[in-house]
C-alpha cells in the first residue's frame, strides 16, 4: 500500500504479485493489486483476476470491485 501511495504502481504490483503467487486469494492485498493493474493498464490480467474472484467469491464486494476496475480500465465508464 505504501508503494502505491507513493505513486510507485510497478513496485506495488511486483510486491502484490509476489504475495499472490504464494496465496492467490489473499484478500488483504487485493485492493492495491487491482489498483496497480488499473494504473499499469494490465487489462488482460485484470480481466482474469476479476473473473477468478467472481467465481470464488460471488457475494464479496472485492470481486465486484475487481469487475468495476476492469470496466474502468477498458473505458466502459457507464458500467464500471
Amino acid at each position: 500500500e505504501c508503494q502505491y501511495n507513493q505513486h510507485d504502481a510497478m513496485g506495488a504490483y511486483q510486491l502484490t504479485q509476489w504475495v499472490r503467487q504464494r496465496d492467490p486469494y489473499n484478500l488483504q492485498c487485493l485492493v492495491v493489486h487491482l489498483a496497480s493493474l488499473v494504473e499499469l493498464q494490465k487489462k488482460s490480467e485484470l480481466f482474469y483476476c476479476a473473473h477468478r474472484l467472481v467465481d470464488a467469491y460471488p457475494s464479496r464486494a472485492i470481486a465486484w470491485f475487481a469487475v468495476g476496475c476492469y470496466y474502468y480500465a477498458i473505458e466502459k465508464y457507464d458500467v464500471s
